[in-house]
């Protein structure tokens, strides 16, 4: 059974420099696994699910800084022609190439930058993600984190600067470390559908049906994905296999691709700059700054008006600390609610735009499109 789900706008992957968004066939000097090879098929299934249990123990935290483009404002040409447009940049040696991409696949002509740039923080359960989005002076700074027990999401532009704080978390979908990088479910039966199609030293194909991926046997670093639902086909690579603290793999870019009858309905493209990994994190790090002069809705303990809402008169470093102590001077009067917030906080991402720059739209599924890990049939 295909899983269909939410899928991230932050997976990536690795193939050579300039490499086609399909990775071609394996030269027939590589081996094709046949009846006569069953045994080494089934090592190398093992010797997969062994890196990527590697892959997940060795990451306790990680801080990760990168550009993206994320959005719908595509161009409807077929797919063979998207894979001959990327094979023309090379975002692994040249991350600007970013631009290029951008320009012959997207439909909108900017002058700007087309992507934003975001810093990402998780560790567990907990994330905080800050993506600023056009100009220095004119744009969008977002901030989406979790820190275990409290949610919030601001948003500060020029004309207002607007932070909501929740009790747990909330819908709001939110980075976390598997969108970083793609690894299969941990389940020692996901490859029980999937044949190997082709195999080398470096490089192994598993097919079932029309789904697929291509994967390093010696790492378990996913090359590429692609899964189909229907009309619709999702296709994941990554590029630049990097390793870093004690063997952590992340590709240095990615570009995922969402097909409808064979024509592009959506482009997500990332380069990382930076990666941390397994540092000591600051015991702030989960914790969200408001500037001056900050709404702060606070859902936490709403009443029959609504939330409570405050102001920041001067800069606050931990704004759910603000909230609180604000909450317990003011008593249960509490200042009047703010008209229409709750339902504003809560798809505050689905008003994730470039001002004047590039639309960023996070359309995210649930039901009907291929995850890419439906490629992994249970």
């Amino acid at each position: 059974m295909v899983r269909t789900a939410y899928f991230t706008c932050t997976l990536m992957l690795l193939l050579p420099c300039g490499a086609p968004l399909v990775v071609p066939a394996l030269s027939c000097a590589q081996q094709r696994i046949g009846a006569d090879n069953l045994e080494d098929a089934e090592k190398t299934m093992v010797q997969l699910q062994r890196q990527w249990r590697g892959q997940r123990s060795a990451v306790i935290n990680g801080r990760f800084r990168f550009r993206i483009i994320r959005t719908s404002r595509v161009r409807s040409i077929e797919r063979e022609e998207v894979q001959r447009f990327i094979s023309s940049v090379d975002l692994v040696a040249t991350p600007d190439d970013l631009r290029l991409l951008y320009d012959l696949l997207c439909s909108d002509k900017v002058t700007g930058p087309p992507w934003a740039t975001c810093e990402l923080v998780v560790e567990d359960n907990k994330s905080k993600e800050t993506l600023r989005l056009g100009l220095e002076d004119a744009g969008l700074v977002y901030t989406n984190a979790f820190d275990g027990k409290s949610h919030v999401v601001q948003e500060l532009r020029v004309e207002s600067k607007d932070a909501g704080v929740f009790d747990g978390e909330i819908s709001v979908l939110r980075l976390r470390l598997e969108d970083m990088r793609f690894l299969p479910p941990d389940d020692s039966n996901l490859l029980r559908s999937y044949q190997i199609a082709e195999s080398s030293p470096e490089r192994v194909k598993l097919v079932s049906g029309d789904d697929s991926f291509i994967a390093d046997p010696r790492t378990g670093f996913i090359h590429s994905v692609s899964a189909v639902a229907g009309n619709t086909r999702v296709e994941y690579q990554q590029y630049g296999q990097v390793r870093h603290g004690d063997g952590a793999i992340f590709p240095a870019a990615s570009i995922r691709l969402q097909y409808s009858n064979n024509r592009l309905q959506q482009l997500t493209a990332i380069t990382i700059g930076h990666v941390e990994i397994n540092e000591d994190l600051a015991t702030d790090a989960f914790a969200v700054s408001s500037p001056a002069e900050t709404t702060v809705i606070d859902h936490r303990r709403e009443s029959s008006n609504g939330p409570r809402v405050f102001k920041t008169t001067d800069e606050v470093t931990d704004v759910v600390q603000f909230a609180t102590q604000q909450a317990r001077t003011a008593g249960q009067s509490g200042p009047p609610s703010h008209p229409g917030w709750g339902v504003r906080a809560m798809f505050l991402i689905s008003a994730f735009i470039l001002l004047g720059i590039v639309a960023y739209i996070g359309i995210r599924h649930h039901r009907t499109h291929p995850d890419p890990r439906s490629v992994f049939k249970e």
